[in-house]
């Protein structure tokens, strides 16, 4: 928050107290909360609140229940502190109901904009606003890239390029305002689109009018396409008849984002957590003073209180996430049934196409620097190109490139078949004959761990061996001999790509 902690503190707690008073008519709450002393107005008014605090920690719970939904509660939490030179703010809002299913509409509440806008808030390094920047200089687009690839960014990047009348497809304004505090809109001017495709390729850039929304963890150089969707102007068009509907399902993408963090209990402790840590310390010092037995008792009391509220509340989401864990399960089951079937479905027309003669003609560029986004035209799913081998296809001097590009078909293609069991062993070694290749086995795994950073390589949360090549020449000579390093993923079906179009290093280097 803000650049002074102490003072960027105090507005924090004064906007969240004012969001309360003024937005939530809540009007009981008293003077000394503003002065940053805790306060409690029970549930007898309709509508609890708690704040507790402690030294440079304050913290608020507000249970304001739904006026259309029985039983339903939507619970704000807000923790603040000072720590070192910077002063912390987190929020979060949940829903509690007695029955599992019913819709709900997911929304930020008013209080977050807010803050963004006074004290005005920062995370990893960057701002969080409530309004777009602009990317229009190579200084900015350098910016932007640095921001997409910072590993402490939590918030999904949506970046909007200009269409051909130099506007663009959605209000760059309406998304920010409505992603204020848990996404950033990033506006591309068309020179800024040019130089951010240099930077991380065509396939992963956003031009033209389209709309790519960038996931946290991306790198340019293991990035898949599909890992971070790109919505072209055309689809927009024909998908939307309102675009401000498409703002809606970005803005409900960075909601569902804002929340599935796997470490965020410990970036926004619960204000149970949070209470419970504060009696813990009132205790310590109650025990380490001059408190007489009956203080004591009274603080006891009170913790017990507070604990048996958790205990309520903990067993009501207990309940209600073993019947959303019964229901999840069962619905991936179906769904990973519907997927197997898709899969087998898509194959067996393509097979059906290929027997027709009603295969798409293909067209093999004249360079490989153009396989990353030649790959999901012609291939789909069944052969992904990691980054390390985009690079070095894109840097590579083998001479007959078209050859490259038919090898990739033969491992997407007859390779995956095989694999797959929908064609045999002897059509696949009839089609590497034709194009005079060779697929084996890399070689003895223990002794090429001595160039471990060469064979493996990283996917899915692990590292993977490449244990396989597709090969076409004796030579060392990278301009006649080609080399295409791949494993094989069972669960997804699909040919993994680690590295092309040379020799990997191996003792016969």
């Amino acid at each position: 928050m803000g650049s002074e902690p102490s003072v960027s503190y105090q507005a924090a707690r004064k906007a969240i107290l004012d969001w309360l008073r003024k937005s939530q008519q809540i009007h009981a709450i008293p003077d000394s909360a503003w002065k940053g002393e805790a306060f409690e107005i029970d549930s007898a008014e309709g509508r609890p609140v708690t704040a507790e605090s402690l030294e440079n920690f304050w913290g608020i719970l507000y249970d304001n229940p739904d006026a259309t939904v029985p039983g339903r509660i939507w619970r704000t939490e807000a923790i603040l502190g000072l720590h070192g030179e910077a002063a912390l703010v987190g929020l979060r809002l949940s829903v509690i109901s007695r029955e599992w299913g019913t819709p709900y509409f997911r929304s930020i509440p008013k209080v977050v904009r807010s803050l963004v806008v006074d004290p005005g808030l920062r995370d990893y390094g960057y701002s969080v606003t409530d309004d777009p920047q602009s990317v229009s200089s190579e200084s900015d687009v350098q910016d932007l890239v640095q921001l997409l690839e910072s590993e402490s960014r939590t918030r999904p990047v949506f970046v909007l390029s200009q269409n051909e009348s130099g506007t663009f497809e959605i209000d760059p304004e309406l998304l920010a305002s409505r992603t204020a505090g848990i996404a950033h809109v990033m506006t591309l001017s068309k020179g800024a689109s040019w130089k951010l495709s240099e930077e991380l390729g065509q396939s992963l850039s956003v031009y033209g009018g389209a709309i790519r929304t960038y996931e946290r963890g991306f790198d340019r150089y293991s990035a898949r396409f599909r890992d971070h969707r790109l919505a072209t102007a055309e689809w927009i068009r024909r998908r939307f008849a309102d675009p401000d509907s498409f703002v809606g399902l970005l803005t409900k993408h960075a909601l569902d984002a804002s929340v599935d963090l796997p470490d965020l209990e410990e970036r926004l402790p619960s204000f149970s957590t949070f209470r419970r840590a504060v009696a813990e310390q009132r205790l310590a010092d109650a025990k380490a003073g001059d408190k007489s037995q009956t203080e004591l008792l009274a603080l006891y009391e009170k913790e017990a209180q507070s604990l048996q509220s958790e205990l309520n509340t903990a067993m009501q989401i207990a309940e209600e996430s073993e019947e959303k864990a019964s229901q999840y399960k069962k619905g991936q089951e179906d769904l990973e049934t519907v997927v197997y079937g898709l899969k087998q479905r898509i194959g067996t027309l393509k097979m059906a196409l290929s027997a027709s003669g009603k295969d798409e003609d293909v067209v093999f560029p004249e360079a490989l620097s153009e396989i990353d986004e030649w790959i999901p035209r012609y291939l789909g799913d069944g052969v992904h190109l990691l980054g390390r081998a985009i690079r070095g296809a894109r840097k590579s001097i083998f001479e007959d490139t078209e050859l490259v590009y038919r090898c990739l078909l033969l491992l997407g293609g007859a390779y995956r078949n095989t694999r797959l069991g929908l064609s045999s062993q002897e059509e696949l070694t009839t089609e590497c004959a034709e194009l005079g290749v060779e697929i084996a086995g890399t070689g003895d795994r223990a002794s090429l761990m001595q160039w471990r950073d060469q064979y493996e390589v990283p996917w899915r949360r692990e590292r993977r061996f490449l244990d396989t090549h597709l090969k076409k020449g004796a030579s060392h000579d990278p301009r006649l001999c080609l080399r295409i390093y791949f494993f094989w993923d069972d669960e997804l079906e699909q040919v993994v790509v680690g590295y092309m179009t040379d020799h990997l290093q191996s003792s016969h280097s």
